[in-house]
């Protein structure tokens, strides 16, 4: 939350999009294992994943720091949008939030 209280502090029309991870209580259990590989798979490069949200809570977070937009993009609508016409069949289970000031 600090990176997202240090865009906030910036000036009106600022904007942040992000990815995030979702909790794993709302994910099904092949869900939560790829989860944990990719996790560890991460976390074995540098980067590990530390921190993992609901949408709607992380939605009201982000209101209460001062921005005035929040939405969510869920993994449907990256698809349809990035990923269609892709021929190999690869898809995001990810989702981005773009929220504005």
């Amino acid at each position: 939350m600090r990176s997202l209280g240090f865009v906030a502090s910036l000036p009106k029309g600022s904007s942040i999009s992000f990815d995030f991870r979702v909790a794993s209580s709302m994910l099904d259990p092949v869900q939560r294992v790829i989860g944990e590989v990719m996790g560890q798979r991460a976390a074995a490069v540098g980067e590990p994943w530390v921190s993992a949200f609901e949408p709607a809570l992380l939605r009201q977070q982000v209101l209460s720091l001062g921005f005035i937009e929040a939405e969510t993009a869920e993994p449907d609508e990256l698809n349809q949008c990035y990923l269609h016409r892709r021929k190999d069949g690869l898809r995001t289970r990810g989702r981005l939030m773009c929220a504005r000031m």
